[in-house]
């Protein structure tokens, strides 16, 4: 009878392509987990952006949210103007992207009143989950409405 003292080769081979290829599982689903989270954390400020916008455009004689596609040399980003004010900014994610329709101008702007002069909708997405968020602004009454 023979004592083996080790693996052989073939084993070690067998068992570090398995560990990689769980590793590399684990590496995309994390991945996707985290664009997904990173889709959901912007969707949540925009949403909220749009509505304090809103609200407080009556007593700034209107507001705007400005956005920004992204360049070789920044991110993509969107702001927020409250009568001539800066509010918030933010950057988003290079996966992350807003779409308008219409497509011009590339901004929302409330007026004093709070309404829009047309209605709006606004679609986030992610390339990297394929997912996104849509919103209609409504021109009469410049109310924000999650769309399914």
């Amino acid at each position: 009878m023979r004592k083996n003292r080790g693996f052989t080769v073939i084993e070690l081979v067998v068992a570090l392509a398995i560990g990689a290829i769980l590793l590399a599982l684990v590496t995309l689903g994390g991945n996707r987990a985290l664009a997904q989270r990173s889709l959901n954390t912007a969707s949540m400020e925009l949403e909220g952006a749009l509505r304090n916008a809103r609200q407080a455009a009556p007593n700034a004689g209107g507001a705007q949210i400005l956005f920004h596609e992204a360049t070789p040399t920044s991110k993509a980003n969107w702001q927020v103007l409250v009568g001539t004010r800066l509010t918030h900014q933010r950057e988003m994610d290079r996966d992350l992207q807003v779409t308008l329709s219409p497509a011009s101008p590339q901004e929302i702007e409330f007026t004093g009143a709070g309404t829009l002069a047309a209605d709006r909708q606004i679609t986030l997405s992610s390339s990297a989950t394929g997912s996104s968020v849509r919103w209609k602004v409504h021109a009469s009454t410049g109310a924000v409405e999650r769309l399914p």
